[in-house]
């Protein structure tokens, strides 16, 4: 292509972004797709600091059947750098005009956007690939980002969310997407947000959950993943028995009426679970008690 034929695709790339319906005012990123997320140790202080870069929208242009053009457009979302400073971590927006200096490389850690405050604009969520560094980041109403909280840091809570499956939805219905945290297929705990966007560790969903989830592997058959629900004095107790009646496992669940909590704290939770008689026995149904405790941030069951 001639300098006239350059000359010609720059004008129509700056009359198409001059086209697009952008706003001044920044945005919040309202998918995983829209970021990119690199590491570095910025500072020299042994510490991984995590950046989130938004990536440019590609718009397409054709001149004519034999012309066709792609054009990045800078994104509305804001981008952030995670430096860690003396054991924590601070955030500070990014300048797309200055980028942070660094080695900086594709992170193994995973990202997530997910509606924690209810209010129609995501937060991101970067998971650690190793070690204590989960955090949250939350974004105010002109589109600047700010940090939330690191995950675990509060006492009682796991701290290490690396290898761990991640999962936002919104069980109790309140509009903001809660965590469920589960590790080989077996639930860990339940984090509930809150109205700021905190995540927080509640023993009472966490305890029903990892209950549901084990009456779900009982109910596949599946002895290994039930164990996985056990804590190691559990799996020492029950690991003879399950296996020997594997065969009888699904009929247990469907023999579960209903269950609830009967007492609940931060380490340790009771439930009641309604079960009905074994056939051919007729009649109401028994109840069984089930004790979970919390090791860490992680619920088990104790016994059962």
């Amino acid at each position: 292509m001639n300098a006239c034929g350059m000359s010609l695709v720059a004008m129509l790339a700056a009359a198409v972004v001059a086209s697009l319906p952008l706003s001044a005012a920044a945005d919040c990123p309202r998918s995983a797709d829209e970021l990119s997320l690199l590491a570095a140790d910025s500072n020299g202080d042994g510490e991984l600091d995590l950046l989130v870069r938004p990536k440019p929208t590609l718009v397409p242009l054709t001149l004519d059947d034999d012309m066709a053009f792609v054009f990045p457009v800078p994104s509305r979302v804001s981008g952030f750098v995670l430096t860690s400073r003396d054991g924590s971590y601070a955030l500070t927006q990014l300048d797309p005009s200055a980028p942070p200096s660094g080695d900086w490389v594709e992170s193994a850690s995973g990202l997530f956007v997910a509606d924690l405050k209810g209010n129609g604009c995501p937060s991101v969520i970067l998971q650690a690939a190793s070690g204590a560094r989960t955090f949250s980041v939350g974004y105010d109403d002109a589109g600047n980002p700010y940090l939330i909280q690191q995950l675990g840091s509060t006492p009682g809570e796991s701290g290490d969310f690396s290898g761990a499956t991640l999962v936002f939805r919104d069980p109790n219905l309140d509009g903001r997407l809660d965590l469920e945290v589960s590790r080989s297929g077996a639930v860990d705990a339940i984090y509930l947000a809150q109205g700021d966007g905190v995540l927080k560790l509640d023993p009472a969903a966490s305890a029903l959950a990892v209950w549901s989830s084990f009456g779900a592997a009982m109910a596949a058959n599946d002895v290994e993943l039930s164990l996985r629900h056990l804590t190691r004095s559990g799996v020492g107790l029950y690991e003879g028995t399950m296996r020997e009646l594997q065969a009888e496992l699904s009929l247990l669940p469907a023999r579960t009426v209903d269950f609830g909590v009967v007492d609940a704290d931060d380490q340790a939770v009771q439930l009641a679970i309604i079960v009905d008689p074994p056939p051919p026995t007729s009649g109401p149904g028994f109840i069984h008690y089930a004790a979970l405790s919390n090791d860490k941030g992680q619920w088990r069951i104790e016994s059962f």
